[in-house]
């Protein structure tokens, strides 16, 4: 976007809060406020790094220019989402697509229009310090999974495919914002969520150094 774009349109001050960005067109001119159409978007979960390009996008204009005011609202998972979108509470919604097809053969009215990852970024995440270093290493501890995240719904799966035994692992509901924290204070031995999401939490505000993967290990 050119120079005089911004200028036209002016941009959000800075300091402005969260909350103020995502209630309206940031970069919007005076007659596109008009016309716009409006949208309600439910993102997958807390906002963060796997989400962060839609709340670039609305602030940056490019929403608007096509010709849309998109409210952006904060997700608990991707089971929750898919039960906003599927009661028609959002328009759309950014979901994992297995929770999606896992929704529609339960009955769920939802259809797919476009993938975001190439890979699928789900992982279970240790610290580096950590004992656990393959999927057996899980029996007899504790993992930390949000009840509304895909994760939750594919971790059957996940057990079955490692040979454990569930009742050999305890499984406990985290939010988002407390998932890091429980890891890094020891309450949990491992996470499940988005790779992507959370280790640069743990690692930054934490100042520890995780291991994600498809299945628990150390880096």
């Amino acid at each position: 976007m050119s120079g005089s774009s911004f200028t036209r349109r002016g941009v959000l001050q800075a300091g402005a809060s969260v909350a103020v960005s995502l209630s309206m067109p940031s970069i919007v001119n005076a007659q596109s406020l008009k016309s716009l159409r409006s949208v309600s978007f439910q993102s997958d979960w807390i906002y963060g790094g796997p989400n962060a390009g839609f709340i670039i996008a609305k602030e940056k204009g490019y929403f608007a220019d096509a010709g849309f005011d998109v409210t952006i609202n904060q997700g608990k998972g991707s089971g929750n989402t898919a039960q906003i979108v599927a009661s028609k509470a959002a328009q759309f919604g950014f979901a994992d697509g297995f929770v999606v097809g896992n929704s529609v053969s339960k009955g769920m009215k939802l259809k797919m229009v476009g993938g975001i990852y190439r890979r699928n970024p789900c992982a279970a995440m240790v610290l580096e310090e950590s004992d656990i270093k393959t999927p057996r290493d899980l029996e007899g501890k504790t993992v930390g999974i949000a009840t509304g995240s895909a994760q939750f719904q594919q971790w059957p799966a996940f057990m079955k495919g490692a040979g454990l035994d569930s009742s050999k692992v305890r499984v406990v509901n985290v939010d988002g914002a407390g998932a890091g924290p429980a890891l890094i204070s020891g309450q949990i031995n491992a996470v499940g969520g988005f790779a992507q999401g959370y280790i640069p939490s743990i690692e930054i505000r934490g100042k520890k150094k995780s291991a994600p993967s498809g299945t628990p290990t150390r880096a």
